[in-house]
């Protein structure tokens, strides 16, 4: 047991310095999973790079598992440059919160869907523009309700279905 604990460590840190850093790099640039795959230097399987991309959404902030409290924050993280009398170079890390506010969160079922009732999680895709599309189908959605930070790419997805039946589907409450 310690074994396979050991040896599954020792694997996933390889692949993370293998191609961790790029993987997530090429998701903030905006590509695909597939697009992704192309450019990778290490070769990793769709399931690699998908649960690297969904743990850097996790990490950013991007996607939360549990509905945000209000007035609940996030630190931001930034390191300055200081030199002292010397001539020595020193980093300061600073932290700066965010509040919840300034970060808005959308109830969000895709993964629900996606999980129990496949025909649905189809056809609810159909619809969906190639871009938005490919962006529902990379991330590897959990089989429960998460909250996604309302960015560009879950406002496209949410007016793109909006008006049709599909909507409550996807986003359950108000909506935008």
């Amino acid at each position: 047991m310690p074994e396979e604990y050991f040896k599954n460590a020792l694997k996933n840190f390889s692949q993370d310095m293998a191609n961790g850093g790029a993987i997530r790099h090429l998701w903030n640039r905006g590509y695909s999973i597939r697009q992704i795959m192309e450019h990778l230097d290490f070769p990793a399987n769709y399931e690699r790079v998908q649960n690297v991309v969904w743990e850097h959404l996790i990490a950013r902030g991007v996607i939360r598992l549990t509905k945000p409290e209000p007035g609940e924050g996030q630190e931001q993280v930034s390191y300055v440059k200081e030199y002292d009398r010397y001539g020595r170079t020193s980093f300061r890390r600073v932290t700066q919160g965010i509040l919840q506010e300034e970060m808005e969160y959308v109830p969000c079922d895709i993964g629900l869907v996606m999980h129990r009732d496949r025909a649905l999680y189809d056809k609810i895709l159909a619809c969906l523009k190639e871009r938005q599309r490919e962006y529902a189908a990379d991330i590897p959605w959990k089989r429960m309700r998460i909250y996604h930070k309302r960015d560009e790419n879950i406002e496209g997805i949410m007016k793109t279905l909006k008006g049709t039946d599909f909507f409550t589907a996807f986003f359950p409450g108000d909506g935008p």
